[in-house]
């Protein structure tokens, strides 16, 4: 089961167009009830199955009503229900080769019709903002192996040299559905290189996004007039960071 009251954002701003600088003391708590089917599988030593079923169902879930020029006011809905799919699987094609991925389905849908201003949100309508899927996968290369560690989360030493690919469905910008942003893919690069030092490790690392400069929307700002924002053009990061473990 969950809870969650609204914050100060949510509270900050009241009325519709434009939302006024008053407190809104009509917001509710949200609550919900949430159920996980899970199974985690390890077929080998050297590969990782996850994935998870899932459903929420939300009473007074807190939505946007309108947003103008930054200020957004928020009301609350009647129910809503999410309900998903979770995959991950990473394995070591090689020892110096790691593939990972995981993805993500979900259907986020407004199940009860309720009032938002002068419009009326029927039942069915998807929750804007939350992309219809999401996925995400990686090729590495490590120039001393990952010494049988599939998950990224255990960080190899020396060069790391990686090709990722990100997929995300569709936005929603408002509660109707009459304004939609396209889902989008791109193709990301990193090079990283760790070197120990004592008890810690210095990384340095670096990675160019979006390598073939592919013009998309990267969010949305629900119930705003103008609701689409662009995701940056290819471009690229680099970073040096130091790690000191306290475990002997």
């Amino acid at each position: 089961r969950g809870f969650k009251s609204p914050s100060i954002a949510e509270t900050s701003y009241s009325g519709l167009a434009p939302p006024a600088p008053t407190f809104n003391t009509t917001l509710r708590a949200a609550t919900s009830r949430h159920y996980e089917l899970g199974l985690k599988y390890r077929p080998t030593k050297a590969s990782i199955f996850d994935v998870a079923l899932y459903r929420i169902d939300t009473d007074n879930e807190i939505v946007t009503l309108v947003s103008v020029n930054g200020n957004t006011s928020y009301i609350n809905s009647a129910k809503t229900r999410r309900e998903g799919l979770e995959i991950y699987y990473a394995t070591l094609l090689s020892q110096r080769v790691r593939l990972q991925a995981a993805g993500n389905y979900i259907s986020a849908a407004y199940s009860d019709a309720f009032q938002s201003g002068a419009d009326t949100i029927n039942d069915g309508r998807k929750i804007p903002g939350i992309p219809q899927h999401f996925v995400f996968a990686e090729l590495a290369w490590n120039s001393v192996g990952f010494a049988d560690q599939p998950r990224s989360r255990n960080r190899p030493k020396g060069l790391t040299i990686s090709a990722e690919m990100v997929s995300s469905g569709k936005l929603y910008a408002n509660d109707l559905n009459t304004r939609v942003a396209d889902g989008y893919d791109i193709a990301n690069l990193r090079a990283a290189y760790a070197w120990p030092i004592g008890r810690g490790r210095l990384l340095a690392d670096l990675r160019v996004n979006n390598l073939f400069d592919k013009k998309y929307v990267g969010s949305v700002i629900v119930a705003s007039a103008t609701p689409y924002e662009p995701a940056p053009d290819r471009n690229w990061m680099a970073g040096l960071r130091y790690a000191l473990s306290f475990q002997r």
